[in-house]
């Protein structure tokens, strides 16, 4: 297997080719990307679009690699719908539409915010903003909390109560109740 196709395979996101590399400094890299297909779906009517109307340049933050900070500089086609005659840009798997960061980029986050267990100190080591960390963290425990909902409760629970705080008015302690699936922790 070549360097760039383990790199490929490795990196990038299933339809994109990956033209050159740049390396920016020590600690960044960017990949320049094309999309393979030859067509791409309007989003109004689904009809098959070949003709390209123009393109566009993104940057798209990517998860870490060696220790280097990975960006993507995708050119993007805009398409014309040769039904409706809308044009649109194609849409990359594992991207979002609107987004400036990959999936897999918001996965390693909320990965290392369970590590690291501050939005600070996540923010430090991943070199991005307090705010898309949080807003990353909330958004996926949120798909993590659907998914929980949606799961029935086991045969056997376990049931605890801990002393939380003490209140110094009235020096009456505060209770935390947890509640614990035995089968599955």
């Amino acid at each position: 297997m070549t360097p760039e196709n383990y790199l490929s395979r490795k990196l990038m996101l299933p339809h994109l080719k990956l033209t050159y590399v740049e390396k920016i400094s020590n600690k960044t890299l960017h990949f320049h990307c094309i999309k393979k297909t030859e067509w791409e779906v309007c989003r109004k009517c689904p009809t098959k679009s070949y003709k390209v109307h123009d393109h566009r340049t993104v940057t798209i933050r990517d998860r870490k690699f060696a220790l280097k900070n990975i960006r993507l500089i995708i050119k993007k086609r805009r398409f014309r719908c040769p039904k409706c005659k809308s044009v649109f840009t194609e849409s990359i798997d594992g991207i979002r539409t609107g987004l400036r960061t990959s999936e897999k980029y918001r996965n390693q986050l909320l990965y290392d915010y369970k590590n690291f267990n501050t939005t600070k100190a996540v923010a430090n080591v991943v070199r991005c903003s307090d705010t898309l960390v949080t807003k990353v963290v909330n958004e996926r425990l949120e798909l993590e909390l659907r998914k929980s909902k949606n799961t029935p409760w086991g045969s056997s629970v376990l049931i605890d109560e801990h002393a939380f705080t003490r209140d110094p008015k009235t020096g009456r302690k505060t209770f935390v109740t947890s509640f614990v699936d035995n089968n599955r922790k």
